[in-house]
């Protein structure tokens, strides 16, 4: 009897333990709402990279470097780097047409932190894929932000 009792006691305490909430976000962390400007599976980025870009200068380089190979170059979308920022997510090379990037969510932490997720898409065992040499990319902008970024990349199987 007193060892289930002690059981017990312990079970309890791994449950109340388990049903805790330790996740880093506080009620003033603020989901940062934001736009797509690009997506695609092509681009000028043969290594993963990302970069937050808070000048025009930049972001005129970046631009070119995304299309690199195309002729002629997309007009550069106008910015207002007073109050905007860019954020880029490249997954570099995959050899497949399944794989993909995407900025998922953007935190601002109430400890004046940004927390930028991304998630790259792989292909699952069970997926059909296109041959073809693939370099994703993920370009989206926002209100601009002085604040260190934290980029929390999630890589997973895509579900086919």
């Amino acid at each position: 009897m007193r060892f289930c009792f002690r059981l017990l006691s312990v079970l309890t305490v791994l449950v109340l333990a388990l049903a805790c909430d330790d996740s880093p976000t506080s009620p003033e962390d603020a989901a940062i709402t934001f736009e797509t400007v690009v997506a695609s599976s092509s681009s000028g980025f043969s290594s993963p990279r990302y970069d937050v870009i808070r000048d025009a200068g930049e972001w005129g380089q970046t631009w070119n470097i995304l299309h690199a190979g195309q002729s002629p170059l997309p007009p550069l979308p106008g910015i207002d780097f007073e109050r905007e920022m860019v954020m880029l997510a490249a997954m570099g090379t995959g050899n497949n047409g399944c794989f993909r990037v995407e900025v998922s969510a953007i935190t601002l932490r109430a400890s004046g932190g940004l927390d930028v997720e991304v998630t790259e898409l792989e292909p699952g065992t069970s997926c059909s894929c296109t041959q073809a040499i693939t370099q994703p990319v993920h370009v989206v902008r926002l209100q601009r932000i002085e604040a260190g970024e934290n980029i929390l990349v999630d890589r997973r199987p895509l579900s086919c």
